[in-house]
């Protein structure tokens, strides 16, 4: 398989899968989506094992909305660090408290929707304020149709990230937007979902 080499990500802030990445042999991906609530622009993701110290994390998922394939060493992983403008105080999570996830080599991992807010604003409609959502069908019909290739190259698996007890599971997350009266109320919990296409021609047309 052509292309270059993914280095592994150790202190770097944020990689992509692209057409012409190679993994490498202790490199999975992983394929997830992120539900902010106001204010949070970034979530910093720590080895398990590490104290959830803002500089000490491994790689960033933004809080772009869109459905994202990242490059990760195999191991344990927990969201240690919600991080929103200067101006506002990082917000630190404690392992055991908060969402964390499984990188298998070769594989591609979904992991779910990570919905993540500051904890003295809880989500609308469920009232969470770091847990997990499962859109792994429509994530997979998404990147059917817009990164085929990826599919192409790896084994594709639903692994859902773990959250802390308290918050409100895959299924009650589920409940809850089934139980909406309407599409705003739905959208809040699930907003509409798209490819995040890191480089001009990695996804093929909507």
């Amino acid at each position: 398989m052509g292309g270059v080499l993914l280095l592994a990500l150790a202190g770097c802030k944020v990689a992509y899968v692209k057409p012409d990445s190679v993994l490498a042999p202790d490199q999975g991906v992983v394929l997830m989506s992120t539900h902010c609530g106001r204010g949070v622009n970034v979530l910093m993701v720590h080895a398990s094992g590490t104290a959830p110290v803002q500089g000490g994390h491994v790689v960033e998922f933004a809080c772009r909305g869109g459905l994202m394939a990242v490059p990760m060493k195999q191991g344990r992983y927990y969201v240690g660090v919600l991080l929103g403008n200067p101006m506002v105080r990082p917000e630190a999570h404690a392992e055991l408290a908060s969402v964390s996830f499984t990188v298998v080599p070769g594989q591609i991992t979904y992991i779910g929707e990570i919905n993540a807010t500051w904890q003295s604003t809880p989500m609308d409609v469920t009232g969470g304020t770091l847990y997990v959502s499962d859109r792994a069908d429509e994530s997979l019909q998404l990147v059917k149709r817009r990164q085929p290739w990826l599919l192409e190259r790896h084994p594709f698996k639903v692994q859902l990230a773990r959250a802390a007890s308290g918050q409100p599971s895959p299924a009650e997350v589920d409940a809850f937007r089934t139980s909406c009266p309407d599409e705003a109320c739905r959208e809040k919990v699930a907003p509409p979902l798209d490819m995040y296409c890191p480089t001009r021609g990695s996804c093929a047309a909507p």
